[in-house]
């Protein structure tokens, strides 16, 4: 994660709101992918193995390298 009150720190709050926003309404059904095909897009396995990930599924933030707008 970026620094604590930092713009980068805003944004990444906001896509991982979006994102756990988008799992809950998946698991109630009311989006059209399963949970299993999240996770096999995201890790190349549709289950949790029995002990788990190793290492861990974690996020990472890509930034652009200025802020200025793409042309």
């Amino acid at each position: 994660w970026s620094e604590s009150e930092s713009n980068k720190r805003t944004d990444e709050n906001r896509a991982v709101a979006f994102w756990r926003d988008y799992l809950q309404d998946v698991e109630e059904d009311e989006g059209s992918q399963k949970l299993g095909a999240i996770l096999a897009f995201a890790t190349g396995s549709n289950h949790v193995p029995p002990i788990g990930f190793h290492p861990r599924p974690s996020v990472e933030f890509l930034h652009p390298i200025d802020s200025s707008p793409l042309m």
